[in-house]
């Protein structure tokens, strides 16, 4: 049976350039994965995601009314 656990890895300061309600901007920092995989045993920009204080707090994309 192969090892699934994730690397224990700190993971790097990721700056957030804009916030608001609807979206988070950031430097991403390179070679960073962005989503969990199988294939995948390093910590992700998902698992970063998951632990700010914001995750799941939206109720999605929210479409301005002048655009609506």
């Amino acid at each position: 049976m192969e090892n699934t656990e994730k690397t224990p890895v700190t993971l790097p300061t990721i700056p957030i350039l804009f916030e608001d309600e609807g979206m988070v901007v950031i430097d991403k920092p390179p070679g960073l994965v962005v989503n969990r995989a199988v294939s995948v045993y390093e910590q992700t920009l998902q698992d970063w995601a998951e632990q700010q204080s914001w995750y799941g707090k939206w109720d999605g994309a929210k479409v301005p009314q002048e655009l609506q």
